[in-house]
């Protein structure tokens, strides 16, 4: 019961993301397009009632809030050692839903009842997102508390002979991991994440074909075209893929982490989870279910409202320079752009002749410029370094205009003398330059 309790705890989480997502974007827009009428994606409107408690929208006999009541009241049901390690953080997730529930309408009363082109009010929309942001990370820490528990109990309980179990259990702990990596901003292990998937997933395939018949075979055959989706979405975020337009503003784990990992995962998106639960309960009726993966939740600025006027890599430690971008092969420069300060301000020009080059500039994974064309006035943008890790300048070639491969200058100040550093990108490859900050 505890696990189909944080499961349809985490499917609640999903739609009160998107609404809080939807508002975001909708105070954001007013910022930006403030001579526009603005529609929200989704409104509170279309779920009246508390979404924890809401049979139709959870799609399940019992609601969240149901469950709770009914672990309260049967709590001799439960082996003591378990309940009393799971139920303090089961009580706190019921608050932290019952909270968010509240603070989505709390949301859309501030923005359909104050002044929004005061600055002050504003603020006052914003910071009550953040609060959202806070109980988001809270209801997390209580999950990942529950998960540590039941996951240890499954593991213990899984039958080492039976290897369909044991290739879904690898699976899943590389999904929850990946996971977990990437709403942490940490993608060094990727590289192996992709490696023992891909090889899961042949597996997977040949219980397909060979062993398994009826419902059996037809889920797993559902899961392998989730994983060879998470597997993709793997690729597109270690290859530098761009975000949609529509995402531009965020940060590219965020984007991610929610928007492509989750849905080849949970349940409402539908991702593999029904279908790892289901075959787990027709080998093994007893069997402890898998716990799916909470969305989070992350405010963003619009950017006349933001206080800074550089760019920030959404990276906050890049340990290894990536070895191909956007399906081509990086080449690392044989020079380096030296700095004596972690605010860096470039101007980006046609090296030659101006002949229609289009670019596109990758700070540390981050495209900040995309499909630019060069011509004879220069364009600036301000980068703020990492302290830690490495800083890279990255340019990839959109069109090369007249005259191949396509060529920019980047122009700089060391010590109060102008710099300049020449980069080159064709259809095969694209240049790569490191940033080191004079010691």
């Amino acid at each position: 019961m505890y696990v189909e309790y944080v499961n349809k705890n985490i499917h609640g989480l999903y739609i009160v993301q998107r609404l809080f997502d939807s508002q975001n974007r909708a105070i954001n827009k007013y910022v930006n397009l403030s001579d526009k009428q603005i529609n929200e994606e989704l409104t509170n409107y279309y779920f009246s009632g508390n979404i924890f408690d809401d049979k139709a929208f959870i799609s399940a006999k019992s609601t969240p809030v149901e469950d709770f009541e009914a672990i309260s009241q049967h709590q001799n049901k439960f082996p003591n050692e378990i309940h009393g390690k799971l139920y303090p953080y089961a009580k706190e997730i019921n608050k932290i839903t019952s909270r968010l529930d509240k603070m989505r309408w709390e949301v859309s009363n501030l923005i359909d009842s104050l002044d929004l082109n005061k600055r002050e009010n504003m603020s006052l929309v914003y910071d009550k997102m953040e609060e959202a942001v806070s109980m988001i990370e809270e209801f997390y820490d209580n999950y990942s508390a529950i998960f540590k528990t039941v996951n240890y109990l499954r593991v213990n309980q899984l039958s080492p002979e039976n290897g369909l179990i044991s290739t879904m259990e690898t699976l899943y702990l590389n999904t929850i991991n990946a996971s977990r990596d990437i709403r942490q901003k940490n993608d060094s292990s990727f590289e192996n994440y992709k490696k023992t998937i891909k090889s899961n997933i042949q597996i997977l395939k040949e219980y397909a074909a060979q062993e398994y018949k009826g419902d059996i075979k037809t889920l797993l055959e559902s899961i392998i075209i989730n994983f060879e989706g998470f597997l993709k979405v793997l690729n597109d975020f270690t290859n530098g893929e761009s975000l949609p337009e529509d995402y531009k503003l965020l940060d590219r784990y965020y984007y991610y982490y929610n928007w492509e990992f989750l849905s080849e995962i949970d349940t409402y998106n539908p991702g593999y989870f029904p279908y790892f639960n289901y075959i787990v309960q027709e080998l093994n009726k007893d069997a402890i279910k898998y716990l799916e993966i909470p969305n989070n939740f992350k405010v963003v600025y619009p950017k006349v409202l933001q206080k800074t006027t550089y760019l920030e890599s959404s990276d906050p430690l890049v340990e290894n320079i990536p070895t191909s971008m956007k399906g081509r092969n990086v080449v690392i420069a044989d020079r380096v752009i030296k700095v004596d300060t972690n605010i860096v301000t470039f101007q980006m020009y046609d090296h030659k002749l101006i002949d229609g080059d289009i670019v596109s500039i990758s700070f540390n994974g981050d495209w900040i410029i995309e499909k630019f064309k060069i011509s004879e006035k220069p364009y600036s943008f301000t980068i703020h370094l990492n302290d830690n890790g490495k800083n890279f300048l990255l340019l990839h070639a959109d069109d090369m205009g007249r005259n191949p491969p396509a060529t920019i200058a980047l122009s700089y100040y060391l010590g109060g003398k102008k710099e300049i550093i020449i980069l080159n990108s064709d259809t095969n490859k694209s240049e790569l330059i490191q940033i080191l900050k004079n010691k």
